[in-house]
């Protein structure tokens, strides 16, 4: 009976533990499962993202484009050679314009007889302004050409076309030095102008040569025309002024020398003294008197005075403390 007792009890006992299990598998079965992530890592909170700021690109390099090739035209003429001569026959209505771009294009044979085929002086002049603004260099080629014209007219337009352009060279100087003998003088005149602006050596024996031209217009020009230029070519057209056989250049030299102020200005005036016109000689005294306070009789007391006393001035004739 007792035994009966203890195998019921058992069996109740296993009963309730099945139910409990039971149970327990009811409620696995109901509950979601947990996730990893959120069991082991901390939620993080996400801040709310910040407007990037805008840059702008660089420009882009500039590209480089290859320099284009002339295309051929086909004919012989190759206008893209500056040394390229254009030796056809240029019509007086076909020269260029001043300023037209392209090689400069020399007289040629055929434009010098072009030239002296022309029966008109005006034509002529014509002509020589016309293609001396479109080819430049060959001014001193034209101008030599059209002081061969027997009009005077047409050797001063040249002349005249030659100071406008304050051409220089080898060629100007030629043709410069050939006008200063030209019979005419308003041709020579037009030479010794270009004698003011020109620089080469040859420049202060062509303008001692103009004081002494038979033309007083001349003269002047060239008085002026050394004015202008630096003092060794000045002193020495002075000098060249000063035994001049005219009056009026001697006296101007005077005066420009007494305008450069300096001990070889001063020089220059004793040299003076030795005139053969005792009027002329009184008007150097005084210009003597007037830079260096000193009148003198003779070459021989003025010279003598101032190899003494030249230390006694400066560069400009002050007199030193």
């Amino acid at each position: 009976m007792k035994r009966s007792l203890i195998l019921i009890a058992f069996f109740l006992i296993s009963v309730v533990l099945i139910c409990i299990g039971c149970k327990k598998k009811e409620d696995q079965g109901t509950k979601p499962p947990a996730d990893a992530n959120t069991q082991t890592q901390p939620q993080i909170q996400e801040l709310p993202e910040e407007p990037e700021e805008e840059i702008e690109p660089p420009p882009p390099p500039p590209q480089e484009t290859a320099p284009e090739t002339p295309q051929s035209t086909g004919r012989n003429d190759d206008t893209s050679n500056p040394s390229a001569k254009n030796t056809r026959r240029l019509p007086l209505k076909d020269i260029k314009p001043a300023g037209t771009a392209g090689p400069v294009t020399p007289l040629t044979p055929e434009e010098f007889q072009q030239f002296d085929a022309l029966e008109s002086s005006d034509d002529k002049k014509e002509f020589i302004s016309e293609f001396i603004d479109a080819n430049p260099e060959a001014i001193a080629q034209l101008v030599n050409k059209a002081l061969d014209d027997k009009d005077p007219d047409v050797r001063l337009e040249a002349m005249e076309a030659l100071v406008e352009r304050e051409a220089s060279g080898l060629g100007v100087i030629d043709a410069v030095q050939r006008a200063l003998t030209d019979e005419s003088e308003d041709v020579r005149e037009s030479a010794v102008e270009a004698c003011g602006y020109l620089n080469e050596p040859e420049v202060g024996e062509m303008l001692a040569q103009a004081v002494n031209d038979a033309s007083e217009d001349v003269r002047t020009s060239a008085i002026q025309a050394a004015d202008e230029k630096e003092a060794p070519v000045r002193l020495n057209v002075l000098k060249a002024g000063l035994s001049s056989r005219y009056e009026d250049v001697k006296e101007a030299s005077v005066s420009s020398l007494i305008d450069v102020s300096t001990h070889e200005a001063v020089d220059a005036l004793l040299s003076g003294l030795k005139d053969p016109n005792p009027e002329f000689r009184e008007t150097v005294s005084d210009a003597l008197d007037f830079l260096i306070g000193q009148e003198f009789k003779t070459y021989d007391e003025g010279a003598r005075w101032w190899r003494t006393n030249r230390d006694r001035f400066d560069e400009e004739l002050n007199e030193k403390d």
